[in-house]
């Protein structure tokens, strides 16, 4: 992995942002469907990128050999994993203690 910028290395951060040879274009082709979708004036917004949104989750949980309907997307780390301790069964945690990893995402 490279730390230089512009070599087109790939690098990964802790937060999982990536390189890779043509992703200038691959983005900027995505933002403009997106803004293209996004600010049309026939208030189909949500009939377009819904449906990309389910793709995406798809995509993710055959990479990751989840079974259908098993996976779907969250703001963030900390929001997944309160929405699963939520969905709990009551009283499963009473008296328990749930351990984060210390240098862990702070918000949890």
């Amino acid at each position: 992995m490279s730390t230089k910028t512009g070599t087109g290395d790939a690098y990964l951060l802790y937060h999982s942002i990536g390189q890779y040879p043509g992703k200038h274009a691959d983005m900027l082709a995505g933002l403009t469907d997106f803004t293209d979708a996004w600010a049309a004036p026939n208030g189909d917004q949500w009939a377009d990128v819904l449906p990309k949104r389910q793709q995406f989750i798809d995509l993710w949980a055959e990479l990751i050999g989840a079974p259908q309907g098993t996976v779907t997307t969250t703001e963030s780390v900390t929001t997944g994993l309160m929405a699963v301790i939520g969905a709990l069964p009551e009283g499963t945690l009473r008296g328990k203690k749930v351990l984060v990893a210390e240098d862990g995402f702070p918000s949890l």
